[in-house]
């Protein structure tokens, strides 16, 4: 810590009040012109400065000018002239001899007033300048996140501590002059961009890897920037490995269940069929001379294989018990389908109650079987001139709903909505049987309820609290 200036007579004389000055001034000029007057053989001209220079400290320039003047004249009465002109021209000379140095006086002191201000406001901006600066360099080397910056060249010119563990450095070591594109080749990209292009901004994903060549997926956010010597890249990295890895294995466990889902309605349906091939075989038996035939036979052996594999359990084994938060899923649902339904101008209107539970079942497999429902509802919308859809959710006993009402027609047959293989059938009403097993795979159930003539689809979904309390 700086020990503060040493304070100067002048420093002294300023702290004064003003009054006081002017007081001493006046006091000084009484004391100097009785002196000249009691000395006339003493040129104590020059002496009559002094309480010009004392004032100049407090006065501004009228009063200051008025004070020379007056100063000029009380030495002009203690000389002896040899004409009134002689007097006059004295009494002018000392006075504007006077006048000059008081204003000089006084700019002077401005001047340094305007000095100690200017550096006391740099000192005030490089002590918040010296803060700011640990602020951000405390951030940035607490933050897990890589933080770094390049040269035009990938070096890095500055990186906290997280960037060593990022690209497999000792934490400890410098990284200013490595250079990163081997390690992270996107950001040499980015800094070939056209040159026209000042100012970069973007985030991505990619394959990086350490210095150990041990690979890794990066989420980088970076921009690009121009300076005095080049272009610079500003950007914050992190390893997004264990989520990557982990959001994969998710997505293939959920098409792996839904692949089963799909799997079992081809099991019913193909069990239906080799029912009713196995009553037509038969019936074909009773006909005389027909089980002779050897074709006849193996086609009963094919009737026999079929219903072998369409007995097989494809069936979803029970899922682990798990609970989600409504509110959440409903928020991600609207995320992901608003910007669909205002691509077909449409008008989608979300009715959620308040203090929602939570339910039983997964996040993931509530927030597709759901989707599916949202977008079987969009499809059927197609070619109408009023495409609406109210999403209600509201708590009722110990379940929760969910309701999807669109304003398209009812359907004619609400018995073949839930049926995945029909004549017509597409992968809409695949989606929906995939629903609606989701949901009862999670103790819930999908259900199509006409409502004044439109369609509407209810979800039911079993509120966490009450499977508590009957196991």
């Amino acid at each position: 810590m700086t020990s503060p200036a040493r304070k100067t007579p002048l420093d002294r004389i300023l702290q004064a009040p003003a009054h006081t000055r002017l007081a001493a001034a006046a006091l000084l000029l009484a004391l100097v012109f009785l002196l000249d007057n009691g000395t006339p053989d003493l040129a104590l001209g020059v002496v009559y400065m002094l309480p010009i220079l004392l004032a100049a400290t407090a006065l501004s320039p009228g009063p200051l000018i008025a004070l020379g003047v007056v100063c000029g004249v009380a030495r002009t009465l203690n000389i002896h002239a040899s004409s009134s002109l002689d007097m006059f021209l004295r009494a002018l000379f000392s006075a504007v001899a006077y006048v000059s140095a008081g204003l000089f006086v006084r700019e002077l002191m401005r001047n340094r007033h305007l000095s100690h201000t200017y550096v006391s406001a740099l000192r005030e901006f490089e002590s918040l300048q010296r803060e700011t600066e640990e602020q951000l360099r405390v951030l940035a080397e607490s933050s897990p996140a890589a933080i770094f910056t390049l040269d035009a060249d990938t070096k890095i010119l500055s990186a906290n501590s997280a960037t060593n563990e990022l690209l497999g450095f000792d934490r400890h070591a410098s990284l200013v002059g490595e250079p990163v594109g081997s390690y992270l080749p996107v950001l040499v990209d980015a800094l070939r961009l056209d040159p026209q292009v000042t100012n970069f901004r973007t985030a991505t994903q990619c394959p990086g890897r350490r210095r150990d060549h041990q690979p890794f997926v990066a989420q980088i956010w970076f921009s690009t920037y121009q300076c005095g010597k080049g272009r610079r890249l500003a950007a914050i990295a992190v390893d997004i490995s264990d989520e990557v890895r982990e959001r994969e294995e998710h997505n293939l466990k959920q098409l792996l269940d839904n692949n089963r889902i799909i799997a079992g309605a081809v099991s019913d349906e193909l069990r239906n069929i080799c029912g009713a091939a196995a009553l037509t075989y038969t019936n074909l038996k009773r006909v005389p001379g027909l089980l002779a035939n050897n074709d006849f036979r193996a086609m009963g052996g094919l009737i026999l294989a079929l219903e072998w594999i369409a007995s097989m359990d494809l069936k979803n084994a029970p899922p682990a018990r798990c609970t989600a938060g409504l509110p959440e899923l409903l928020n991600q649902l609207r995320i992901v389908i608003d910007p669909a339904w205002t691509d077909i101008d449409a008008t989608l209107k979300w009715n959620i109650a308040p203090n929602l539970p939570r339910v039983e079942g997964e996040t993931t497999g509530l927030l597709q079987a759901l989707l599916n429902i949202a977008q079987n509802c969009r499809s059927a919308l197609d070619g109408l001139p009023l495409r609406h859809l109210e999403i209600k959710a509201y708590k009722r006993d110990d379940w929760v709903r969910i309701e999807f009402l669109n304003s398209s027609p009812a359907v004619q047959d609400p018995a073949q909505i839930f049926l995945p293989f029909r004549t017509g059938a597409d992968t809409i009403g695949l989606d929906v049987y995939v629903s609606r097993a989701i949901m009862r795979s999670y103790g819930g159930d999908v259900r199509y309820e006409p409502y004044a003539g439109f369609c509407r689809f209810m979800v039911e979904l079993r509120t966490a609290s009450s499977q508590d309390e009957r196991g």
